[in-house]
């Protein structure tokens, strides 16, 4: 299975804010997935390039914060991406292939 999983996380304090105003909305070669936080979830591609991005949508419909990257999956493995929203205002989030850090779900 060729696929990219996809790990939603968020700092704490944004944590506190977003969870219950916020969707966490990953977006793979334009079709969109609710992931909820703090949880993985992992998509079906073919091998290739794919466009991956990440995004907050406020109450169903306003979008912020949002990240993009092209990812190269190679047949045959999982590509696995850290997505993670900082506390300050505007920020947007990051897409990392390897968590920075020891902060993985508030550890």
């Amino acid at each position: 299975m060729t696929a990219i999983a996809v790990t939603i996380d968020s700092a704490r304090f944004a944590s506190v804010l977003f969870r219950p105003v916020a969707s966490a909305v990953v977006d793979v070669d334009g079709v969109e997935h609710i992931v909820p936080w703090r949880e993985t979830a992992t998509f079906e591609v073919d091998p290739g390039a794919h466009r991956v991005a990440v995004l907050c949508r406020w109450f169903g419909r306003w979008e912020t914060r949002r990240a993009s990257s092209v990812i190269d999956v190679a047949a045959g493995t999982t590509k696995l991406l850290w997505m993670r929203v900082g506390n300050l205002s505007g920020e947007r989030f990051t897409i990392h292939e390897n968590p920075r850090g020891a902060y993985v779900y508030g550890r």
